[in-house]
């Protein structure tokens, strides 16, 4: 009985951790207005986290735009396109497996969820340009994914969720021999398992 008080105590402490100041959740609504546990509340997107028996039942809300990457992830978090989660792509600089700034918060996202999701399984596919031969292309691209697999696992995905595949220059995203294209193509994709 002590578990189960304390349990529901900390999930509530996590939840008011994520509500914006001055927005009260919305828990009027447990399916949301489409009917899917979506709901908008001012403005800001929020998910229906089902509580279950142990929580005392209902549905709890909180905003992902607004605690993002902090959050603990639903399962469905995963299918919202406004979540940072809908950012599958990293790129990197030439002839760089270095992770930049400008993708931290993305990474962060995506490895809160796998922490939270734990049976959830992720495939990274890294991609270079066409410049270069096709070993070092290979390596380089696998040195991309693992890179993008280390920089998860620091925020919590578990090391049998995550696989690593290295196409090279094999699966161009962009086409063309310029800049721009090289730039689009010097990538590491985050694949989810369609069976999740």
């Amino acid at each position: 009985m002590l578990n189960k008080t304390l349990l529901i105590l900390l999930s509530v402490a996590a939840l008011s951790a994520c509500e914006t100041p001055g927005v009260k959740p919305n828990t009027d609504d447990v399916n949301g207005i489409d009917g899917t546990g979506t709901t908008e509340t001012n403005g800001i997107d929020t998910i229906g986290v089902e509580g279950g028996s142990e929580f005392g039942g209902g549905t709890s809300t909180f905003v992902l735009s607004e605690c993002e990457p902090d959050c603990e992830y639903p399962a469905s978090a995963l299918s919202n396109p406004d979540s940072m989660l809908a950012k599958r792509l990293v790129f990197f600089g030439l002839n760089s497996d270095e992770i930049t700034d400008e993708f931290s918060n993305t990474l962060i996202a995506h490895g809160k969820y796998l922490a939270s999701n734990p049976g959830v399984k992720l495939r990274l596919e890294g991609h270079t340009d066409e410049r270069g031969t096709r070993e070092y292309n290979l390596a380089l691209s696998e040195r991309r994914a693992q890179a993008v697999r280390r920089f998860l696992m620091l925020y919590g995905a578990r090391s049998e969720s995550v696989s690593v595949y290295g196409f090279g220059e094999e699966l161009p995203l962009a086409l063309g021999s310029n800049d721009t294209a090289w730039s689009e193509n010097r990538r590491a994709e985050l694949v989810y398992d369609s069976n999740n």
